[in-house]
């Protein structure tokens, strides 16, 4: 017999699709403002942190997103909003970025934009993220959050 030995490498499949549901709360934010959210209009901008909760509460990852509303829907009325977003959580992070109508938002409604894992688990997976404020009198404006990720 040979002393000779093989070496076997095995690769694990990538995840098809992953579902992440979170919580969001916003921890602090800046904006180019003083007034209250319902008031505001094109031009106006904010970058904001969140706490990110998993279903238990625990606190497992945060989130930094920027928007500004660009203009209000010549036929709606409504104003809408450019959202630019990247969470982080200990097994990779999200990157996520669309246009939402923000009279939506105030109005509690599910919305959604594009996602995209930027790295750890979700590199290269990509998909939306669909979200919803759940409260406009809480100051931290908790959000239920989704990303539907599906690689290739």
């Amino acid at each position: 017999m040979s002393a000779e030995t093989t070496s076997v490498t095995t690769t694990v499949p990538a995840e098809r699709q992953i579902v992440v549901e979170v919580v969001e709360k916003i921890t602090k934010s800046e904006l180019n403002v003083a007034t209250p959210p319902h008031t505001w209009g094109p031009g106006t901008m904010a970058t904001y942190w969140c706490d990110v909760f998993d279903a238990e509460g625990k606190a497992i990852g945060t989130t930094v997103g920027t928007m500004v509303i660009l203009y209000e829907d010549p036929e709606t009325g409504h104003f809408i909003e450019q959202v630019s977003e990247q969470i982080s959580l200990p097994d990779g992070t999200i990157a996520a970025s669309g246009l939402v109508d923000r009279t939506e938002v105030l109005q509690q409604r599910w919305l959604g934009y594009r996602a995209e894992g930027t790295s750890g688990r979700y590199l290269g997976m990509t998909g939306h993220r669909n979200f919803r404020i759940t409260s406009l009198t809480d100051p931290a404006f908790p959000i239920d959050a989704k990303w539907e990720l599906s690689a290739g």
